[in-house]
């Protein structure tokens, strides 16, 4: 039987790990998802959905061009890490 769906129950903060040093911030991220709850190994992950963008975002600003700088480019990592697509949901 192949699993299809994962679903992470806790909060996972992809932005603001290390905002003062966005390198570090890239590599502090980089190994959080390294040890994630969905390993790469041996998984064909085609799509990631973030549910939803706020519940990312925790102790950030959407509304701040740094913060969702920051976001955005873990997002990236996250699809260059798994080879696939990542789709943010955003309610208004």
């Amino acid at each position: 039987k192949i699993k299809l769906l994962y679903k992470i129950q806790s909060k996972i903060a992809i932005s603001g790990l290390n905002i003062a040093d966005p390198a570090q911030e890239a590599a502090d991220f980089y190994k959080l998802i390294k040890n994630w709850i969905i390993p790469k190994k041996g998984k064909d992950i085609k799509l990631i959905v973030v549910d939803t963008l706020a519940r990312s975002f925790i102790e950030r600003d959407e509304n701040s061009s740094i913060d969702m700088g920051i976001f955005i480019n873990n997002i990236n990592i996250l699809r260059q890490y798994y080879g696939c697509t990542v789709l943010v949901v955003h309610h208004n």
